[in-house]
């Protein structure tokens, strides 16, 4: 590969995969068996929202929007019931298999959440508000 990444191993008594033994495996193969790929992926959509220039340029964000943030990042079943108990989907126009995925699958629900904080806290255009719900001027 041509990259910058690489890799160490770092033996300590908390991790007990030392004492299973056995398996050999390439560093991709652990990633993969580990689910790192997921939670890399995670982590880089949360980078993108936290480390974003709206709050890099210190702009002001009102407490509401601060608890959107919250809710997605850190209270997924929070999040799922509003999206599900609410009159969000109602709201915006979603895909109905993407609303299948993420009554499913906690993280179909969390990347749409990182979709959603693009578009509540920055108005940035990932989601589509549905016509009646346009206001009018």
């Amino acid at each position: 590969k041509d990259n910058d990444e690489f890799y160490f191993l770092l033996r300590e008594d908390v991790c007990k995969g030392f004492e299973e033994g056995g398996v050999d495996r390439t560093i991709e193969e652990w990633m993969v068996n580990q689910g790192v790929k997921e939670y890399n992926e995670m982590g880089e959509m949360f980078k993108e929202i936290s480390l974003h220039d709206y709050f890099l340029q210190g702009k002001y964000i009102e407490p509401v929007k601060l608890e959107m943030f919250y809710m997605v990042c850190y209270d997924i079943d929070r999040f799922r019931e509003f999206i599900f108990e609410s009159t969000f989907l109602k709201r915006f126009d979603i895909e109905p298999e993407l609303v299948s995925k993420m009554e499913k699958d906690e993280i179909e629900l969390l990347k749409f959440g990182f979709k959603w904080l693009r578009f509540s806290l920055f108005g940035e255009k990932t989601l589509k508000v549905h016509e009646k719900y346009l206001k009018r001027g």
